[in-house]
């Protein structure tokens, strides 16, 4: 199964859920109704025929529906309402504290690493880290989509594991970020807190009835007491049980996953044998744990009748699966290698510039290889994305790391090249116009980085954003506002088309506005089929070919991404190459707009298309790789590099 079926997958399971939230609901409507209906019968023998009541009124079963509706209803609002900030406001729920890069602490740099390039292996955004303070080994990844997604590990985790353990740990919960299980997560969060609301009323309804015993209607008050604590039970009871048989089978793929990405059973396998022969397990002191619990890496909470209510499969079968032959011995070895790794204390090395080309029958296979790892990336990306850290130039990962660096490398990246006269202007411009508007300390930070841009390779450019991306998470909404308007600016400014600096802002702001813009969280549009989006297949496909190519070839190589698209729907309307001239950001912005909103069988498709841009002259640069790369993250397929 690869990343495309998944999400697909992931969507259906948002189906079922939904249908086991109904059936819940409809359970208590009916229990509800039925309690309420003996409670005013009781009611109305004690008071004789002073009290007028008809079992038969329809009225009645729809005023207790609507009731129970309310309640169920306004719960779930209030509790998805309190998690718009998405994985950051899950966190900090839980009480974690956000790493930041250079804290001294050797084991937090560690994860911060291993981190960092599970992203860019994966090209994905870089989730900021939340440390709980809590021995137990234990770990997890929250928001609705890997732009505002978050991952959270304990203390117990960062000190306990060897460096391949961690890697096991949070490439599961990279695949829980990849496959669409965290919004899942979060959506369920919000539901069963809907449900429990009724439980609780019923606690608090229960010791006002056993005040009012003695009162003129105390058999009824007492019933009624009563069946708010079974109403109570059943919503618990529904809620635990949706709760277990949504995440056990996530946890299975989640593993098996994290094999795929590390190469290595060992990694995950050894972390779950660490919890099973640690005395503090994965068991969280944190009251809130309970309702994230199936958001957890492993077992958080205890619960009664385990294999019914349990969230996560138990250790032995996970281990089992993982490493058939294992006898059952979870005594492992007492101490992690203690300096976390040579590569979490190394500096990085100036990266070159690798502009090699490949023929056509290694890119399409490189292609094809791509696609299928895409969400699901595999050891050698692994290796290529430490190889691609640990050379990246000091100054530009070091202002990837904090938030005036972060904005410096930004605008940065979205310069005019200052290769001719035209884009000198713009250059000069641009940098005129940041030295008035940018924000205190940034425009020097941006002038370090001028300074060093020769020993930044192109490749690079995608690996810096993504880590650039959590710390721009920190910004303050005035801050974020003002960026905003800076990088509108630079673009004004510039002179020419520049497809690259297009994309790299289209890629920031849709990461970023789904953290600092309401508008962007709320916004729902209905999906499209890509037989709809002919004018913006157009637009994207004519802006690879000018891009990637020059001269006569750029003609072949759109034809050949419109062949690829007919291939796959004959129906799909001619489209014709537009010139440069007419190509232009907004007209960009409102075509990936519309290819976002394709399904992910769709988005491989059109994915094609554009790697059938790429191959038409028989070599790729490091140019045309990067663009392939940004366009899938931006569509949310994430694409391991192609070489």
């Amino acid at each position: 199964m690869d990343f495309f079926q998944a999400q697909d997958i992931a969507r259906r399971k948002t189906g079922r859920l939904v249908l086991l939230f109904v059936l819940a609901l409809v359970s208590l409507i009916v229990i509800t109704n039925l309690l309420v209906i003996v409670t005013l019968g009781l009611a109305s023998t004690e008071a004789g025929s002073g009290v007028a009541f008809s079992a038969t009124d329809p009225g009645l079963y729809v005023v207790i529906s609507l009731a129970v509706l309310a309640v169920v209803g306004f719960g779930s609002l209030y509790k998805t309402a309190s998690l718009r900030g998405g994985g950051a406001r899950v966190a900090e729920s839980l009480g974690a504290r956000l790493l930041v890069p250079g804290g001294g602490d050797i084991y937090e740099q560690r994860v911060l690493n291993v981190v960092e390039e599970m992203a860019i292996a994966s090209s994905t955004p870089v989730p900021p880290v939340y440390l709980m303070e809590e021995e137990a080994i234990n770990a997890f990844a929250a928001g609705y989509s890997p732009a505002d997604a978050v991952v959270g590990v304990t203390r117990g985790a960062i000190t306990k594991l060897q460096r391949e353990e961690l890697q096991g740990v949070i490439a599961h919960e990279f695949s829980h970020i990849l496959h669409g299980d965290m919004r899942l997560n979060i959506r369920l969060i919000g539901l069963l807190h809907g449900i429990l609301v009724l439980g609780m009323m019923g606690y608090y309804l229960m010791r006002t009835a056993g005040v009012s015993r003695r009162g003129k209607n105390g058999n009824g008050i007492v019933f009624l007491g009563l069946g708010l604590i079974v109403i109570g039970a059943a919503g618990t009871f529904f809620g635990n049980l949706i709760k277990a048989a949504v995440s056990r089978q996530r946890e299975y793929l989640a593993d098996a996953s994290a094999v795929q990405f590390t190469r290595s059973a060992e990694g995950i396998a050894g972390a779950l044998r660490r919890i099973g022969g640690d005395s503090a397990g994965s068991q969280l002191a944190n009251p809130g744990a309970a309702e994230i619990s199936h958001a957890l890496f492993s077992q958080g909470v205890s619960t009664s009748f385990a294999a019914l209510f349990a969230t996560h499969p138990p250790l032995q079968q996970r281990i089992k699966r993982l490493q058939p032959q294992w006898n059952g011995d979870f005594s492992m070895a007492p101490a992690p290698d203690q300096d976390g790794s040579g590569s979490d204390r190394a500096s990085n090395a100036a990266a070159g510039v690798d502009d090699r080309q490949r023929s056509v029958s290694m890119l399409d296979v490189a292609v094809v290889s791509a696609l299928q790892r895409a969400g699901s990336p595999d050891s050698a990306d692994l290796r290529e994305a430490h190889r691609v850290r640990s050379q990246l130039t000091p100054v530009f990962l070091q202002a990837a790391h904090e938030p005036h660096g972060a904005r410096a490398l930004v605008y940065f990246l979205l310069l005019d090249s200052a290769t001719d006269d035209a884009s000198r202007t713009g250059f000069h411009a641009q940098l005129a116009y940041l030295k008035s508007n940018a924000d205190a300390g940034v425009y020097q930070e941006l002038s370090s980085l001028i300074a060093q841009s020769d020993r930044l390779a192109g490749g690079d450019h995608l690996a810096l954003i993504n880590i650039s991306l959590s710390a721009l998470h920190q910004l303050s909404s005035a801050q974020y506002k003002l960026f905003g308007n800076n990088m509108l600016a630079i673009l004004e400014l510039s002179h020419g088309c520049n497809p690259m600096s297009w994309l790299y802002h289209y890629l920031v702001r849709k990461n970023l506005d789904v953290v600092f813009a309401a508008a962007a969280r709320n916004r729902r549009a209905r999906s499209r089929r890509l037989a709809e989006c002919g004018d913006a297949c157009q637009v994207t496909l004519s802006l690879m070919a000018h891009a990637g190519q020059q001269g006569t070839a750029v003609p072949t190589a759109f034809t050949a991404a419109c062949q690829q698209l007919r291939a796959d729907l004959p129906g799909l309307v001619d489209t014709s190459l537009r010139p440069i001239d007419q190509l232009n950001r907004a007209g960009l912005y409102v075509a990936l707009d519309e290819l976002s909103l394709l399904s992910a069988p769709e988005k491989k498709k059109f994915l094609l298309a554009v790697a059938a841009c790429i191959q038409t002259d028989g070599a790729v640069t490091v140019a045309e790789q990067a663009l392939f790369q940004t366009f899938a993250e931006i569509l949310d397929c994430p694409v391991p590099a192609l070489f």
